[in-house]
């Protein structure tokens, strides 16, 4: 049976899957007509998706908080996987979260957290030693096998992403453009991405990782209890043999930036708002007053991705 293409609703917070295929960063009140019109004229694009299999190693050395799999439904993921600071953060987010989720309702207050998470880790630089516990080897395009350990040590990587789309934490590109390597959500390979605290810190004003490579599989060792994350679920897992695989190819739509075909009263208005909202916003920052009011509602309080 053929699978129907996707479409995607931003609805979270990170939504870096929707900004890959252009629905952009946020849903909030857009008419549901103009959503259906993007649908009808969207075009089916292609899009990778990975397996992660995980063998226990018992040479290593365990931590009772931790678990020893990773759970089948994250077994899967389609825009990254990743291990050291930054699902150290966003697990930190995820117990704070937990433990009292009165308090996490706020996108704005949730993005605080993360930033202050992070600022504690420029300190404490808790992760800065990741690399003698991993091991990771990489099979290449032309089916060579590299061992990027040591590239990834003498950087000083505190995270190691593996990523599948265009897009990590909310619209950033942790890479260096000018690298010469782009990017493709389906050409059966992985760009592996070598991160420091600092380069975490100020992804979101134009900072960046470093490309070490393009992996068809990768494979992971390590130690002692890491932490990662699957399409932004965190957890900690104990020692480890990871494999990292294509798993298929599937159909998802990619939104054209078209105009809408006929004046219509609700667009119209809905339009109206945005722009004066928006040029509202541009007075208000360069006059340096505050905001009329603080954004106090999340959609879904989800941590970026």
């Amino acid at each position: 049976m053929v699978q129907p293409p996707v479409a995607i609703i931003p609805m979270g917070t990170g939504n870096d899957l929707s900004r890959s295929f252009y629905w952009g960063g946020r849903y909030k009140d857009k008419p549901v007509k103009k959503v259906l019109y993007d649908v009808t004229e969207a075009e089916v694009g292609r899009l990778d998706r990975w397996r992660i299999d995980l063998t226990p190693n018992r040479d290593g050395e365990e931590n009772p908080r931790a678990i020893n799999n990773i759970p089948a439904q994250n077994s899967l993921f389609n825009n990254y996987f990743s291990l050291g600071i930054d699902a150290h953060i966003a697990l930190q987010f995820h117990n704070a979260r937990n433990a009292n989720q009165d308090k996490f309702t706020s996108r704005t207050r949730n993005l605080l957290f993360y930033g202050l998470e992070g600022g504690k880790d420029l300190l404490m630089q808790k992760w800065r030693h990741l690399m003698e516990d991993v091991v990771v080897r990489c099979r290449l395009e032309d089916g060579s096998v590299v061992d990027i350990t040591k590239t990834l040590k003498d950087y000083g990587a505190h995270s190691i992403l593996f990523l599948n789309i265009k897009n990590y934490s909310g619209g950033t590109r942790p890479w260096k453009q000018k690298s010469g390597h782009v990017a493709s959500q389906n050409d059966g390979l992985i760009e592996v991405i070598a991160l420091d605290n600092i380069d975490l810190a100020l992804l979101h004003i134009g900072g960046s990782g470093v490309f070490i490579c393009q992996a068809r599989e990768v494979e992971l060792t390590t130690t002692k209890a890491v932490p990662m994350q699957v399409d932004g679920e965190p957890m900690l897992v104990n020692p480890c043999h990871i494999t990292v695989n294509k798993f298929s190819t599937v159909n998802v739509l990619s939104r054209k930036k078209t105009s809408y075909p006929y004046r219509d009263p609700e667009i119209d208005e809905w339009a109206a708002r945005k722009i004066q909202s928006s040029f509202k916003q541009y007075k208000r920052q360069k006059t340096g007053l505050p905001s009329p009011r603080l954004e106090t509602q999340d959609e879904t309080g989800d941590s970026p991705e």
